[in-house]
């Protein structure tokens, strides 16, 4: 846990520090395919005041480290960032963004029906 939490203050001084890169690729990704303003994504990774959930997943490398980062939009909507901090180059990338809906999460959530 402690490590977990050292590795997260590591990531909002890279943040702060203007370290995240979001390859042209992934940029024409998340705004056509996913419809979210990567201005939107940009403004809460840099102020994360809406920051309610962080999850670390498994990464593709040995030196990497993955996380899915969740804000809250509004009521109804949450930003789900995935994001990759590369401890060798000491630089954030941004892996996907998407939004999810209040509906969407229970429709996942409901318990399955008897017969």
């Amino acid at each position: 846990m402690e490590m977990v939490i050292m590795e997260m203050n590591r990531i909002k001084y890279l943040i702060k520090q203007k370290r995240i890169i979001i390859k042209g690729h992934i940029k024409e990704k998340i705004e056509k395919q996913h419809l979210v303003d990567i201005d939107v994504v940009k403004s809460n990774l840099e102020k994360p005041k809406n920051l309610i959930g962080v999850e670390e997943q498994v990464a593709r490398y040995k030196h990497d480290k993955t996380y899915k980062l969740c804000f809250k939009l509004s009521g109804r909507k949450k930003l789900i960032v995935i994001i990759t901090y590369k401890k060798l180059k000491n630089r954030i990338y941004v892996v996907t963004a998407f939004i999810t809906k209040k509906k969407m999460d229970r429709l996942i959530k409901l318990p399955k029906v008897k017969r």
